[in-house]
């Protein structure tokens, strides 16, 4: 994951915003948003617990996840509802490893690639690293943002998937307090993933 500065990560996203003009009506990037990126960006090493629900046609399932994040590495546990580990994907340098009990580890270039061939599933990893944040990919063209009455995303069209941002919650951090997602539901055609995070801690990478 790519580390930004505040402003230039506000550059690129009122460029790829401005790019669907065709679009009616095209939002503004309040300033409420731009203070709360301002905020989150420099807070690169972060940890989530919640669960997680997928549903892709004729399959299904939820599991508790763990996702802990720094700059140059990261882990994702999912387990069971009875605290069981079902598998971990973990990421450092260019090199990913999927492991699960009673089965040898399996490496990739990426996440994505990883679930592609285990499980047939197109799963975004790098983008829901923003997404699950609140945060568009600025690799990526922004199809569609829409804030809601505290100026905090609403709705993210990117890349074909509609992410949707239920609920916040308020998170102490070293600078002060700031609002994250608590409910993140992603959809692309046949794909459903919902995310209810419990726990999120935030801090500055050193």
């Amino acid at each position: 994951m790519k580390a930004f500065s505040s402003f230039a990560y506000l550059l690129f996203i009122s460029l790829l915003i401005s790019g669907c003009a065709h679009k009616a009506p095209r939002p503004m990037l309040s300033e409420d948003w731009q203070s709360h990126v301002e905020q989150l960006l420099p807070l690169q090493k972060w940890q989530l617990t919640g669960k997680l629900a997928v549903k892709v046609p004729n399959d299904g399932g939820s599991m508790s996840l763990l996702w802990q994040q720094q700059p140059k590495e990261f882990s994702l546990d999912f387990t069971g509802p009875f605290g069981q580990n079902l598998l971990s994907i973990k990421g450092q340098g260019k090199t990913v490893t999927l492991s699960e009990p009673d089965h040898a580890p399996i490496t990739a270039g990426t996440a994505e690639e990883l679930i592609r061939r285990n499980t047939g599933w197109h799963i975004p990893v790098s983008q829901l690293t923003y997404w699950v944040r609140g945060l568009p990919d600025p690799s990526a063209r922004v199809h569609s943002f829409e804030t809601n009455a505290q100026g905090l995303p609403a709705q993210i069209e990117q890349l074909d998937w509609k992410i949707t941002y239920n609920e916040y919650m308020s998170v102490p951090t070293s600078k002060g307090e700031v609002t994250m997602p608590k409910r993140v539901v992603a959809e692309y055609k046949d794909i459903r993933l919902t995310m209810v995070i419990r726990d999120w801690q935030m801090e500055a990478a050193l």
